[in-house]
Order: C-alpha cells, then sequence, then structure tokens
C-alpha cells in the first residue's frame, strides 16, 4: 500500500491504495464518504442504534453488510447506490452489482461469478482499511459480556469527542497540507506528489 500497489482480495477484487491525485480527482469530502461507506464497523452501528434507543426509537441489529442493502432501498436509496457504487469504483476499479435478494455483491461483469459475500466482507472492509493506511480492527466478540461492551461504547464516544474537539482546534485541512509537503525538499514536488498513496 505504502508503494502504491493493489492487494489481491481473495480472488474477488483488487484493492488499490488511493493516491493523493485521486483523492482530489473526488475531492476530500466525497472521498471520505467512499472510505466512511465501506468501512462503518459493527462498532459504528451499534453506538446508532443505542443512540436511537435513546430518543425512542426502535431500531433492530443489523450488521455492516446488511446496511448496504438496507440503505440501499430506503428513502435517499438512488442517492446511497449511486454513492456505494462509486465507492467501490474508486477502491476496487471495479463496477458492483447488488443483489438483494441473495445478499451479494458481484463484482465486474457478471458472468465472472466474483462474489462478495457477508462472511467475505469484514476481511475486505479491513484491506480498505489498510490500504489508507490505518489499522485492521478485530472482529467484535459475540459472547461479550453486556458490562465490557457498554464500557468499550462509551470509551469509542469519548474517543469520536476528543477528535472532533481537536478537529475544531484549527488544523489544516488536507488540501492546504499539500504545499507544505512539497516545500520539505524532501523530493516531493508539485510534479510528483499526485502520485503518492
Amino acid at each position: 500500500c505504502f508503494i502504491g500497489y493493489p492487494e489481491a482480495f481473495e480472488d474477488i477484487c483488487f484493492v488499490y491504495p488511493p493516491t493523493i491525485g485521486e483523492i482530489l480527482g473526488v475531492s476530500f469530502k466525497e472521498f471520505s464518504i467512499y472510505l466512511k461507506m465501506l468501512t462503518l464497523s459493527q462498532e459504528d452501528i451499534d453506538d446508532d442504534i443505542e443512540k436511537a434507543k435513546q430518543e425512542g426509537k426502535e431500531i433492530t441489529h443489523i450488521t455492516p453488510f446488511e446496511y448496504l442493502f438496507q440503505a440501499s432501498a430506503g428513502l435517499q436509496s438512488e442517492k446511497f447506490l449511486q454513492s456505494l457504487e462509486k465507492a467501490f469504483l474508486f477502491f476496487t476499479h471495479e463496477p458492483i452489482t447488488l443483489v438483494p435478494e441473495a445478499k451479494t455483491i458481484i463484482l465486474g461483469n457478471m458472468n465472472e461469478n466474483r462474489l462478495l459475500t457477508e462472511d467475505k466482507y469484514f476481511a475486505f472492509q479491513n484491506l480498505i482499511r489498510e490500504s489508507c493506511g490505518f489499522k485492521a480492527i478485530e472482529l467484535p466478540d459475540p459472547n461479550e459480556s453486556e458490562r465490557v461492551a457498554a464500557f468499550k461504547a462509551k470509551q469509542r464516544y469519548r474517543d469520536k469527542v476528543k477528535a472532533r474537539q481537536r478537529s475544531g482546534e484549527g488544523g489544516l485541512d488536507f488540501r492546504s497540507t499539500l504545499p507544505i509537503l512539497c516545500a520539505i525538499e524532501m523530493g516531493i514536488t508539485p510534479f510528483n506528489i499526485e502520485k503518492l498513496t
């Protein structure tokens, strides 16, 4: 990933580390949406479900893979589906076809039988995370005690609040960091920065 080579995900597809040029080509905001869409974790969903319960709403438990199908059939389904297709195209360079009846995502040509299913999706998500320089996460323990799960949820909430506070402290945005990288005299120039991951 560091040098920009794609990594094979089983025999289904390749995951391409995004380059600065590709990110700028779609905008950092759009890239962030694609990344969040494909790396949404079970903990993120569970936290949203817990928040909804506190507001008096009743939401059923779903997995990140099931979320893709529910959101693509919901109120904003057309917009979500377009973003999902763009996200897969961005990271895999492959078009997708959702098959809700079989809960399967077909990558590339339908005749090639390259299927992404629930049991493979978590590993796929981790490969996306790693392609962007983030750590892979561990699969949540379904037998974890409620007490430990509640403690971890509070810890995630604190981390999110801290991250929001740090982002509001006037740090540089993505575009502003690029000229600084070119000024450091490490061989990075405006002519080659777009090829960096």
